[in-house]
């Protein structure tokens, strides 16, 4: 006869919470590195949050409208950003032209099947100045640059003002000048929000650079994003001109980090080969001048210019004056009614529905879309998306996917240590959090043992 061995109450429930603790913990971790939605009505998305001006560097109308973007059968069809660097040429990235294997796409190798347009928006029609069709388009051998070009002066005769490439290495001191400085790119992505499109510009930090790459960060603020590919970097060069110093190459996920650019230095030679009128530096700054614009810099306040020669530097602050445009240049100057407390950040309006931004003595307004709603984010104004409800494509909105710019900060890192900044669209644990965590299920852990023991010890 076999006896049935039936275990004390005590020593069933103590193992029983055993397990149900370690299941119960294995449930927590996991849901705490999987991406929840929000149980607020509304969520933070990346939304690109630019300006319809650069917000760093001076530049002429004739400048910004050298800006302008790619198309595919008609202007309205826009695939990528150009930007006019010569007389009868534009400059884009080569990958635009790539299909989905990295191959040269045999269609829009065709002049006759792709066009360059000019104007504020490719989606309005009274906002596309004009639109050209090109002659020929040349490919880098090796980098990710392409060039297009036109019938001959096709662009002076409409008094658009090229955007003069660098020609200098960055190594040679150019690199010291803008590291950990904050600059321009101007594309016609999806820099701002889902139903306004046209040209916007981003300012983001220079943090590293390698042989052939320039990697910029958004500082999860703004950044570049979908059709932004071949917009340029934009930086006062070492004759303080406003260069292009980079092409955009290969984007964060969520358009706000990290990105990384191919430098056009390298490329010079080979651009003065194959496009005809590319400007060339004749007379260089002297050397602490470097990086500093002709027309003058505002960083946090101050004016930086260059006289004579001359680094100078006047904290317009203390003089109870802002840092902006004064006429045809930078200056320290009374900022204009609309602008009195009113900077480049922004503000919400009281429908929060609209951003009002200052940018160069000039107010730019903004408005969010219907699934949207305006809040002000690390010290940004910016249009957030809202769950929950359709928007303009009759989608609704819904939570994004975990975005990460690991694979650029793991090439940037091995290339010159840790970067400055986190990358966007990731959650980020403190230290502290985790040890706390860890003490308490320690605790909890060890209590659960004890009961066990005593169980044990009384049968």
């Amino acid at each position: 006869m076999v006896e049935k061995y039936t275990q004390p109450f005590s020593k069933i429930l103590s193992n029983g919470l055993y397990h149900l603790f370690w299941v119960l913990l294995l449930i927590a971790h996991i849901a705490w590195e999987t991406p929840q939605k929000p149980l607020l009505e509304k969520k933070r998305q990346a939304i690109r949050n630019g300006s319809t001006l650069p917000e760093n560097l001076l530049l002429s109308d004739q400048q910004i409208n050298a800006i302008g973007w790619l198309y595919a059968d008609n202007p309205s069809n826009a695939f990528c950003t150009a930007t006019v660097i010569s007389p009868q040429a534009v400059i884009t990235a080569k990958h635009c032209f790539l299909d989905e294997n990295g191959n040269l796409n045999e269609k829009t190798q065709n002049a006759n099947f792709f066009g360059f347009g000019l104007g504020a928006s490719p989606f309005a029609p009274e906002q596309t100045d004009f639109t050209f069709t090109p002659d020929m388009i040349e490919f880098h051998p090796t980098l990710d640059i392409a060039v297009i070009e036109f019938e001959f002066g096709a662009f002076s005769r409409l008094g658009i003002e090229p955007i003069v490439l660098n020609d200098q290495p960055l190594e040679d001191g150019l690199y010291d000048a803008y590291i950990g400085q904050m600059m321009d790119i101007g594309g016609f992505g999806a820099t701002y929000s889902a139903s306004q499109f046209g040209r916007f510009f981003a300012s983001v930090k220079f943090e590293l650079m390698s042989s052939e790459s320039i990697f910029v960060n958004g500082l999860n603020m703004m950044g570049i994003c979908g059709g932004d590919s071949g917009a340029l970097l934009l930086a006062a060069g070492a004759d303080a001109k406003v260069k292009g110093i980079a092409l955009e190459f290969k984007g964060d996920p969520c358009c706000m980090g990290v990105d990384q650019l191919t430098r056009l230095d390298i490329a010079f030679d080979w651009l003065l080969s194959h496009v005809e009128g590319v400007y060339q530096s004749d007379t260089l700054s002297t050397k602490g001048c470097w990086g500093i614009s002709e027309l003058g810099l505002c960083r946090d306040g101050r004016l930086i210019t260059c006289e004579q020669g001359q680094y100078r530097e006047t904290n317009c602050n203390e003089l109870g004056l802002i840092c902006s445009k004064n006429g045809a240049k930078m200056g320290c100057t009374e900022p204009i009614a609309e602008c009195v407390n009113l900077d480049a950040n922004g503000v919400c309006d009281a429908s929060g529905k609209k951003i009002y931004r200052c940018v160069q003595q000039t107010v730019v307004e903004l408005s969010c879309d219907s699934n949207q709603y305006c809040e002000v984010n690390n010290g940004r104004a910016i249009c957030l998306n809202m769950i929950g409800v359709v928007n303009e494509t009759g989608e609704e909105a819904d939570e994004i996917a975990e975005c990460s710019s690991e694979e650029n900060l793991t090439y940037a890192e091995r290339l010159q240590g840790k970067m400055i900044a986190q990358p966007s669209c990731q959650r980020s644990h403190q230290p502290m959090t985790w040890m706390m965590m860890g003490l308490f299920y320690y605790i909890i852990a060890l209590f659960l043992r004890l009961i066990k023991s005593k169980s044990a010890d009384e049968n």
